[in-house]
């Protein structure tokens, strides 16, 4: 009867590290499906980084872009200032003719 147990005991042994080995490989599995899952969410992340640097790099473009069109429209607005003070001369200097001919044309009128 002691060798019945002695078998029954072994068998319930062999029986639990049997399950042990189940639960070791079932976590085993687990884990590296877990690690597959982040190591895939490190790939979107890392193309996400790439779209972001590629979308900082175009702004820096367009920002470069802006200054060159900001130092065009400083230009025009100076040229314009130039223009509006040839204006304001020649206005004068038309005013000062009209008030020059004004006595003529009133003596032949």
């Amino acid at each position: 009867m002691g060798w019945q147990i002695d078998e029954r005991i072994k068998a319930l042994e062999d029986r639990a590290r049997m399950q042990q080995d189940g639960l070791v490989m079932a976590i085993g599995t687990h884990l590296e499906s877990v690690n597959n899952h982040f190591e895939s969410h490190g790939r979107r992340l890392d193309a996400v980084e790439a779209r972001l640097e590629s979308m900082d790099a175009r702004f820096d473009a367009m920002d470069g872009r802006f200054d060159a069109v900001d130092a065009r429209f400083d230009a025009v607005d100076g040229r314009l200032g130039l223009i509006d003070e040839r204006m304001a001369r020649f206005s004068g200097s038309l005013d000062t003719l009209i008030e020059l001919l004004r006595p003529r044309v009133a003596q032949e009128g």
